[in-house]
């Protein structure tokens, strides 16, 4: 075996390594979260009760409890509420380019990552990420893709295969490419009321104690009841 191989399996091996030892850690200080070993976590929070499978990776997240995310997906600078539902292969917030610029290769306007080569600039002429903002309770299908600096409000859907260039309302459900408005959840009464009621704030022991209230189609008696 050459000397290349050998040196590319051993920061292999130590990639791993270093990978279960942050996901250990973060486990460490959640409450009852699942972690499949591919999947990468680096500088996330995550409140507990959380579910992240298969080979994925959020970097930079602070993520809801009872939030889960399937495999393949990919989330950066992101802040995700509670009892959030991500499909596989949502990819979220992976950087922008200059399209007025000559090129909208980042070499130009970023200190180089690319290995051997000096870098251009030592610093940033353009800003690359922007945070993306999730709210509570939002469904996100599988295979979208949302841009950075977008906030989607509690209660949203994001259809599957989305490309979302645009912010979500609260209780919309969007699809297609680019996202637009299917339609809301509810009424504009409706939405306001339970935008007030905010239940995914509510400690869990009021959560269980109405568990009826999410096993059924809402009406307006059941979110006056709730209050």
């Amino acid at each position: 075996m050459s000397l290349k191989k050998l040196k590319y399996k051993y920061l292999t091996f130590r990639k791993a390594v270093r990978n279960a030892e942050r996901n250990l850690k973060v486990l460490e200080n959640s409450v009852s979260t699942h972690i499949d070993p591919e999947f990468i976590i680096e500088d996330c929070k995550l409140e507990g009760y959380n579910c992240l499978f298969g080979m994925g990776r959020v970097y930079r997240c602070s993520i809801g409890s009872f939030t889960y995310i399937q495999h393949g997906s990919n989330i950066a600078n992101t802040t995700i509420g509670r009892y959030c539902s991500i499909g596989p292969n949502v990819i979220v917030a992976q950087g922008e380019h200059p399209v007025s610029y000559l090129s909208t290769h980042p070499i130009f306007i970023a200190p180089s990552y690319i290995h051997g080569f000096d870098s251009l600039t030592e610093k940033k002429l353009f800003e690359t990420s922007k945070s993306v903002t999730i709210g509570s309770d939002v469904w996100i299908g599988a295979n979208c893709y949302i841009k950075d600096g977008i906030t989607i409000g509690h209660g949203a859907i994001i259809g599957a295969g989305s490309v979302v260039t645009k912010d979500v309302p609260p209780y919309t459900i969007v699809g297609g490419v680019p996202a637009r408005e299917i339609r809301k959840r509810f009424d504009e009464g409706t939405i306001a009321k339970l935008l007030d009621m905010a239940w995914w704030n509510w400690p869990l022991e009021k959560i269980i104690e109405n568990k009826n209230l999410f096993q059924q189609s809402l009406n307006s008696s059941m979110i006056h009841l709730s209050a």
